[in-house]
């Protein structure tokens, strides 16, 4: 439960999170009310920074971007999963002495190479774009944007068509992984990268 008050207290200024958290250490309060007090307090907080207007433009941008990185990356990553399965799993290193091969094989391997730098790099932009717009709303606008994220509708009918790929755990979790290294973190890294005064 402890550890539940100091991440709601997280969504406060750095100065009232020690106080506040200064002040439960002192009083011994148990903690379901200690809970009940920073939840309040944060609920405040929260309602004040609401009243303007980037932090609305700042979620509009989260649930568009959330939902359409959830089922762009989704999809992307089924498709590589197939070429990765093609190529890792059909291996055999008498291909290189055939030029189409190591054609075919540096291209795609540069194709998905670059798409998921890009969306990595677009995910830390936007961390940076919802930080600029509505920092102090920025907790919210992660929790919001993992959520869509991560509950974003994916094509069954890529994992459907080529059972033999999906058949191993690892091709099935891509889109998992995906999200969450390439898009979340970068994201989140964003947001908690420093504005230069």
């Amino acid at each position: 439960m402890n550890r539940i008050i100091e991440l709601l207290a997280r969504t406060l200024s750095p100065d009232e999170r020690e106080a506040v958290l200064g002040d439960l250490a002192e009083c011994g309060d148990p903690p379901r009310k200690a809970f009940r007090e920073v939840l309040g307090l944060a609920v405040r907080r929260q309602t004040a920074f609401w009243m303007q207007w980037r932090p609305w433009l700042a979620l509009v941008l989260t649930c568009v971007a959330g939902l359409k990185l959830g089922t762009w990356c989704a999809r992307k990553a089924h498709l590589n999963a197939v070429y990765i399965w093609m190529y890792a799993n059909n291996w055999d290193w008498s291909l290189f002495e055939i030029p189409g091969f190591r054609h075919e094989l540096s291209r795609n391997a540069a194709a998905i190479t670059f798409f998921w730098l890009g969306i990595g790099l677009g995910a830390w932009t936007l961390g940076r774009i919802l930080q600029w717009t509505s920092r102090d709303t920025a907790p919210v606008q992660a929790v919001i944007f993992a959520i869509l994220l991560f509950a974003a509708p994916t094509d069954p009918l890529i994992v459907l068509v080529n059972p033999p790929v999906f058949a191993h755990w690892y091709y099935r979790a891509l889109p998992l992984i995906v999200k969450t290294m390439l898009v979340m973190l970068p994201c989140w890294r964003g947001m908690r990268t420093r504005r230069v005064a």
